[in-house]
């Protein structure tokens, strides 16, 4: 009587070993064909530049605090519509450029597209380290240096009206 209900309690043991192992391989393989999700959502808002590293070396957050305290500032947006608009900030004055922008390579590359007076286009092809809803890490190679950009969700202060 010992050895069938030993029997049966091995019987059982396998049989869920193949249920937990199919439903494993199911799960992962459902998740190789799961939609990935739209980066656009993420990527709409405005951004502000906290941190910058050029050629490996880094920008000194305490001079990027001081430049912003003393009004230099570059600011991103980004549209849903696929237009964007960089803003800079400066001691002389306020330059905004407007672009459009696009997705490539699985959204895992940012294209900014600025258009010159003539038709000419300038592109510009940032790698996407790190995107979310706080935080958005590019990286910009070319042929001299490599730039990492960081920058933090940014939301302007309202001014209030004066009585």
């Amino acid at each position: 009587m010992l050895s069938c209900f030993y029997k049966k309690q091995v019987k059982m043991i396998k049989q869920s070993k193949y249920f937990i192992t199919g439903f494993f391989l199911l799960t992962i393989l459902l998740s190789g064909f799961a939609p990935k999700k739209d980066k656009t959502k993420l990527l709409a808002r405005q951004w502000i530049m906290t941190g910058m590293e050029v050629n490996g070396k880094a920008i000194s957050t305490k001079m990027i605090e001081r430049q912003q305290r003393n009004g230099m500032v570059t600011i991103l947006e980004f549209r849903k519509n696929g237009r964007c608009s960089v803003k800079i900030s400066t001691s002389q004055g306020r330059i905004t450029k407007r672009n459009e922008w696009k997705f490539e390579d699985e959204q895992k590359k940012l294209i900014i597209t600025h258009k010159i007076k003539g038709g000419t286009e300038t592109r510009q092809e940032f790698d996407i380290i790190k995107i979310s809803s706080k935080k958005l890490i590019l990286l910009l190679k070319d042929r001299r240096e490599t730039q990492i950009f960081i920058y933090k969700a940014y939301k302007p202060k309202k001014r209030q009206r004066r009585r």
